[in-house]
């Protein structure tokens, strides 16, 4: 899973201008020198391709799909984390003769966002790693199409189980959940590293438009479970429409990866990153370093400090978010009102959790400060790890050791928001700040290692989740 933005370029580490890397400067002959990925081109077929020009980006089609891609990295994530009610309802007390909690969740139903977390978090951490050091050995093609239509079958099956009755088999139910996470986030990971390595070879506005399309998706699942429980519908006709939509966004991804791959557009561009393109002369001292001298320790080396940074920033928001703050309910529940019953969790658990995230990498791509203290970030980070206390003490149920001492709910929306600020905006200050610290040949090495230490937070804060569930 990644939930960060970058707002600089993967393989190139000054911004260029987007304008004029789309310009064209031919429009009879650049078609035929377009050049298709698994190509191997020749120095003169490099030299034709900068020669007559880049394809244009008619009606920002490209820009399109690849926000709708970045979006549909994260799409599995958020459209299993989101609706709460419909998890509840599956997972409900069953049996005649068993005593429910006066809290109104069992363990089994308090504790299922947490091992959510970890089914997704875990597998998408280690084929992340994997992924980064042997994916190259599959055809990228295979690696998109073969991981989308890999997805959009788990979801198929997913919305398929919303009307079964699983009463019956609940504790299987819940181990077949987990099991397609797991599998999902294994496409996933796959997918988000397929997708970076593609976008790292356009112009700036199409990373932004990946990383925009990520930050977006969380606030487009949260309205669409907010609209399909508006709808007043049970909670399995809900989840229906609900996973619906899901599967329809999945299959416009595939079709629209489809078209774009065969674009003269893609093409262009994915041809220009099998030539070697000089170094920038405004690089630093290891500007001469070649991609076979490239070595990870001494990459690692540089960016330790922001590594560390990104993995508490992760370890803190996955250890509260969706575990803790799923349990976090409106202290006036107990009127049955329907903002207070019904879209309290769905409206500040996860919508403004989105909407603030997202608010939070703007900032970053807008004020990008600190640049250069890299402590500060680091200690910033730390800083997070306040939050857990704060949201453990709000009105989480159930609970059985914790007291209440934040009663109100305004309290707990302002923790929300400044938790999701301050993620979103240390997130991407770290992944903008990290490729100043490298040479060109070295951006895309570091974005992966950088991008692993985030899985890794994550996959430690999904099991830090479970454990201070089983504190409150």
């Amino acid at each position: 899973m990644d939930l960060a933005v970058n707002c600089q370029p993967l393989h190139q580490k000054n911004d260029s201008d987007d304008s004029e890397a789309e310009q064209s400067s031919s429009e009879t002959q650049q078609c035929d020198d377009i050049l298709p990925d698994d190509a191997s081109p020749s120095s003169k077929t490099s030299d034709r391709l900068i020669k007559y020009g880049n394809p244009r980006d008619g009606y920002n089609v490209a820009f399109f799909i690849f926000y709708l891609l970045g979006m549909t990295t994260l799409l599995p994530w958020n459209f299993f984390i989101t609706p709460d009610h419909y998890w509840m309802y599956k997972l409900r007390e069953v049996s005649d003769n068993s005593t429910v909690p006066s809290n109104g969740r069992t363990p089994l139903q308090a504790e299922f966002t947490s091992y959510l977390s970890l089914a997704a978090n875990v597998p998408n951490t280690v084929f992340m790693i994997l992924g980064a050091l042997y994916g190259k050995r599959i055809p990228l093609k295979l690696r998109m199409i073969g991981s989308l239509a890999l997805i959009l079958v788990l979801f198929l099956v997913t919305t398929s189980l919303v009307y079964v009755n699983t009463d019956t088999w609940q504790q299987s139910f819940f181990i077949l959940t987990l099991a397609t996470v797991v599998i999902l986030n294994v496409g996933t990971a796959i997918m988000n590293l397929g997708l970076y390595g593609i976008v790292g070879s356009f112009p700036h506005r199409y990373i932004t438009a990946v990383v925009g399309g990520q930050a977006l998706g969380g606030v487009f699942a949260a309205l669409a479970n907010i609209v399909s429980i508006w709808l007043g519908a049970s909670p399995q006709s809900s989840a229906l429409a609900y996973f619906l939509v899901a599967d329809i966004v999945l299959a416009t991804s595939v079709i629209a990866y489809l078209a774009l791959s065969s674009s003269p557009f893609f093409k262009f561009y994915m041809g220009l990153r099998h030539q070697n393109v000089p170094f920038s002369p405004t690089d630093d001292g290891d500007s001469n370093v070649l991609p076979s001298d490239i070595s990870f320790r001494r990459i690692q080396k540089k960016i330790w400090v922001h590594c560390f940074s990104i993995l508490m920033v992760f370890v803190v928001t996955i250890g509260a978010f969706p575990g803790i703050t799923v349990l976090i309910n409106s202290v006036h529940k107990a009127n049955k009102k329907p903002w207070n019953y019904i879209y309290f969790v769905p409206v500040v658990g996860f919508l403004i959790f989105s909407i603030c995230d997202y608010a939070g990498r703007l900032f970053a791509g807008w004020l990008r400060r600190p640049k250069r203290n890299q402590w500060l970030l680091a200690l910033l980070s730390i800083l997070r790890i306040a939050f857990i206390p704060l949201f453990m003490f709000c009105n989480a149920e159930p609970r059985n050791s914790l007291p209440v001492l934040i009663d109100s709910d305004a309290y707990y929306v302002l923790i929300m928001m400044a938790f999701a600020l301050s993620n979103g905006y240390l997130a991407n200050i770290i992944f903008i700040n990290v490729p100043s610290l490298t040479s060109n040949a070295e951006v895309e090495t570091a974005s992966q290692i950088i991008t692993a230490w985030l899985s890794m937070g994550t996959s430690i804060g999904a099991g830090l989740s479970l454990l201070m569930i089983r504190l409150l």
